[in-house]
């Protein structure tokens, strides 16, 4: 977590990443043949903040008539604090919230006038340009393009979750007949095969739309993130999928309890939960499962179901990913603490307004620091869900799991 003068420290120069060396021998001479007027950065993660500080500080020093703005998830997820508190982050002139399209073509037509703050809720056409990419060189085995077949989360109903309380997005969706024309469009045109869906969470009306279309598909791969919906326990559907190039579905399924699901407003049986593993390991699609120990209520019975669950349908699990609850600060379930056996709420980072998770306390004795213990002890004691967790591909992410497939048993 950073503070707002951790970040001028960076963009001022007095504090270094060691990107430094890049952005002055060779980002910094690249833009100045452009001779730039605007300049907008994203910033989407923790990791990148102060090395995007740092670049914005050489950039204001290197343009100085130059118009700096910032956007991107992180930036986002900021707006609260900023907006209450009338922070200001040197060196941009402009911070974007949310979509940024029409506020950037504000920009660049001197239409946007002197507002620090600029967002816009405005529908955005789904019309992705990879022109500007030279696919051979990023680093992955062979190029994958990211498209959205939607923007926001439909669901909007995990109390866990930022996106039930105050989403980035108003949600939209692109036209369920036409997306599997779009991906069929930019493999002709990019000559790619591989597909990443970076929807929130894929809709169901587009999963049928693929399945439709899944002749038109044939030779393309695609992956991305979809709810346990009940579409999904119909196995000839999920058959349909499969045809139509889908290789790996990754699932929130967070806890094997149904008493946490419904607590967390998951809207999943763990029953339905089965069923759609063991189709989805029937028609060779892979499936990435997220399991989320530590939520406020949980107990260390709950978490004993999901050691069950987990070593019961981990035939069916390509790849697991276990982490430990961090409860962003906009979320449903600050409503109402002491519901969920919550006490003593604080920002995790008392000196930060940038702070994006809130620490507290339980009324009981299973809190963060229990189910750590649980995590590593019964969880990771297991053989079987050890040897899920450890399948994650060594110096790529879960995105590229795609590729390491045939690779496992």
């Amino acid at each position: 977590v950073f503070a707002p003068d951790d970040l001028e420290k960076f963009a001022n120069g007095t504090a270094r990443t060691l990107f430094r060396r890049h952005f002055q021998e060779q980002l910094l001479p690249q833009l100045a043949q452009s001779r730039p007027k605007l300049i907008a950065l994203s910033i989407n993660y923790l990791h990148q903040a102060l090395p995007a500080f740092e670049l914005a500080g050489l950039l204001r020093r290197q343009f100085p008539a130059a118009t700096l703005v910032a956007g991107g998830g992180l930036i986002t997820s900021w707006q609260r604090p900023l907006r209450q508190l009338n922070l200001r982050l040197p060196p941009f002139d402009h911070l974007v919230f949310g979509p940024g399209e029409a506020p950037l073509v504000s920009l660049a037509t001197e239409q946007a006038g002197r507002e620090y703050f600029l967002a816009d809720a405005g529908n955005i056409g789904f019309s992705p340009d990879f022109d500007f990419a030279r696919l051979g060189e990023y680093f992955s085995p062979e190029p994958v393009l990211p498209v959205s077949s939607s923007r926001g989360c439909y669901w909007q109903n995990c109390l866990f979750c930022p996106e039930a309380v105050a989403p980035v997005h108003p949600y939209q969706a692109f036209a369920p007949g036409d997306f599997p024309l779009l991906l069929t469009t930019l493999s002709k045109q990019h000559k790619v095969r591989n597909f990443h869906l970076t929807d929130n969470a894929i809709p169901v009306n587009i999963l049928r739309g693929l399945a439709a279309r899944r002749d038109d598909l044939q030779g393309l791969r695609w992956f991305g993130f979809v709810r346990f919906e009940p579409i999904l326990e119909n196995g000839d559907f999920v058959q349909q999928l499969s045809q139509a190039g889908c290789r790996m579905l990754q699932l929130g399924l967070e806890s094997g309890s149904q008493q946490v699901l419904d607590r967390l407003g998951k809207g999943i049986a763990v029953a339905s939960a089965k069923k759609i593993l063991s189709n989805l390991h029937e028609a060779g699609i892979a499936a990435y499962v997220y399991i989320m120990l530590g939520t406020p209520g949980e107990t260390e019975a709950d978490a004993e179901m999901t050691l069950d669950f987990l070593e019961e349908q981990a035939e069916k699990i390509a790849f697991l990913n276990i982490s430990i609850m961090n409860l962003p600060r906009s979320s449903g379930m600050l409503d109402d603490p002491a519901q969920y056996g919550m006490t003593e709420m604080q920002l995790q980072d008392d000196r930060s307004e940038l702070g994006l998770y809130q620490r507290y306390q339980v009324s009981g004795d299973w809190d963060r620091s229990a189910a750590r213990r649980f995590l590593h002890k019964r969880l990771l004691g297991s053989a079987v869900i050890r040897e899920r967790v450890n399948r994650k591909p060594p110096m790529f992410t879960s995105n590229h799991s795609l590729f390491f497939l045939n690779g496992l048993k």
